[in-house]
């Protein structure tokens, strides 16, 4: 079976979907939409697929299509997910999935009448290093996670404003709190601080936070962030029985000790190859067994982001 793709969002994650997309058997880039016409021409033309300037159009009336990857900001998502559904179509969604809880409940709901397959795009989950990181883990106890979360502001007008984008927890530093899910299950309760705009004002929201949480499984985890870094840091620190680690998802690396020795992995940057194959092969199967975060899975951190949120501007411990 050869996997028909229609794809919503030329920018700069759209352009890395379709980039690992060229070197996935199985799979055909049919359409590419975008409200930058020639942004969607500049990729969707060389690949032979048709261009669009409206993405519900695309999704309507492109004939043949098996599934649809929607790389498009958060806000942007509801009528590109309705379509989508209505059309029957598999889906491939960029993480946030949303920004409210309540719209995201409701989109859940017609997922899971329409019975189509469902990918989020928190490509931590499909890292080379995660899943080494998984078998040292395996059979051991983990105590504490830490990451920290270093990005310089975004430069896309719609990042910067939270009714646009959620802030930086729910948009961009949601990897972490993603991954820290994936590492030791759902969070029972947080506390949080940050800072209101204390090195940009080019946002507003919070430039900087500081959240632990504590999880059901007794893990308790920490993420710090900022988006007035002036480059970008993304590190995991885990503390498990007879092992310690620091994972780092910018270089893909690895380094700890494991049983009292040293340890040293250096993994590959193919994660969102990975991530683009496991849906493709979701689909080509018609089962979600090879997707790592479906909808609702990803409802449930976009949950915690702004639970996170929540405790930071409240100073009060929030529960889930």
């Amino acid at each position: 079976m050869t996997v028909r793709l229609g794809v919503v969002g030329a920018g700069s994650i759209g352009t890395v979907h379709l980039e690992n997309a060229d070197s996935i058997d199985g799979l055909t880039v049919e359409a590419v939409a975008d409200v930058n016409l020639e942004a969607a021409r500049a990729v969707g033309e060389p690949r032979g697929a048709s261009v669009y300037e409206d993405g519900v159009e695309l999704i309507e009336h492109e004939e043949g299509l098996d599934a649809v990857l929607i790389a498009v900001p958060p806000f942007a998502h509801p009528k590109f997910e309705e379509a989508a559904e209505e059309g029957g179509l598999d889906v491939l969604i960029e993480k946030p999935v949303g920004l409210a809880n309540e719209q995201v409940e409701e989109t859940s709901d017609v997922i899971e009448s329409a019975e189509i397959l469902t990918a989020a795009g928190y490509v931590c989950r499909y890292a080379d290093v995660t899943d080494r990181l998984l078998g040292v883990l395996e059979g051991r106890t983990i105590g504490s996670i830490e990451s920290t979360y270093w990005a310089p502001v975004t430069a896309s007008d719609w990042w910067k404003r939270r009714e646009q984008s959620g802030g930086q927890l729910v948009e961009q530093a949601t990897h972490p709190y993603d991954l820290h899910r994936y590492l030791a299950g759902e969070v029972d309760s947080l506390i949080g601080t940050g800072t209101d705009r204390r090195l940009t004002d080019q946002i507003d929201f919070h430039d900087a936070s500081s959240v632990t949480m504590r999880h059901e499984s007794g893990v308790v985890s920490h993420v710090g962030a900022t988006c007035a870094a002036s480059s970008f840091r993304f590190e995991t620190r885990i503390v498990a029985e007879d092992a310690q680690l620091t994972v780092d998802y910018i270089d893909h690396e690895i380094e700890g000790l494991v049983d009292g020795a040293a340890f040293e992995y250096e993994g590959d940057d193919d994660w969102y190859r990975r991530e683009l194959a496991a849906f493709v092969d979701a689909v080509e199967r018609g089962s979600p067994e090879p997707i790592r975060s479906d909808y609702a899975d990803a409802a449930s951190t976009l949950e915690l982001t702004l639970a996170a949120t929540e405790a930071i501007e409240t100073d009060e411990e929030v529960e889930l």
